[in-house]
C-alpha cells in the first residue's frame, strides 16, 4: 500500500522547512495519503484558521514551530513547538495561527503570526 507523495523518498528532511507561509492564507501540503492513513502539513498566517470540522479518523497533531491554537470540542488548547495533542474523530476541532510557526497533523481512519501545523 503506497502513499508517500510530495517528497523524496530515502532522504533526511525537516518537516517544518517543506511548507512557505503566505500572507492572509492557509497552506496545506499533503505528505502521505492512501486508506488508512492521511498526513498534512499545514501553514497558517496571522488570524487565519481552518474553521470548526469534523475528521474521517482520529487525529495527531504537532506544532512543529511557533504557537498554536486548536479547539477541540469546545476546549481549546495552546501549542508550542514540539507540543502535540490528540483528537478523538467524534469531536469536532478548530485550528488557529497565534505566534509564527508550522505544523503537520496525522489522521488514521477506523494569533498573532503565523505557526506551521503537522496534520
Amino acid at each position: 500500500m503506497t502513499g508517500i507523495k510530495n517528497l523524496d523518498k530515502s532522504t533526511v528532511l525537516h518537516l517544518k522547512e517543506q511548507i512557505a507561509y503566505q500572507p492572509g492564507q492557509v497552506v496545506s501540503r499533503t505528505l502521505a495519503q492512501n486508506e488508512a492513513l492521511s498526513v498534512t502539513l499545514f501553514s497558517f498566517d496571522k488570524g487565519e484558521e481552518i474553521s470548526t470540522h469534523e475528521s474521517s479518523g482520529d487525529a495527531f497533531v504537532t506544532c512543529l514551530d511557533g504557537v498554536g491554537r486548536i479547539t477541540i470540542d469546545s476546549v481549546n488548547y495552546e501549542l508550542r513547538e514540539g507540543d502535540s495533542v490528540t483528537q478523538d474523530m467524534t469531536l469536532t476541532a478548530q485550528w488557529a495561527g497565534q505566534t509564527a510557526g508550522t505544523g503537520e497533523s496525522g489522521t488514521g481512519t477506523s494569533g498573532d503570526t503565523e505557526f506551521n501545523w503537522w496534520n
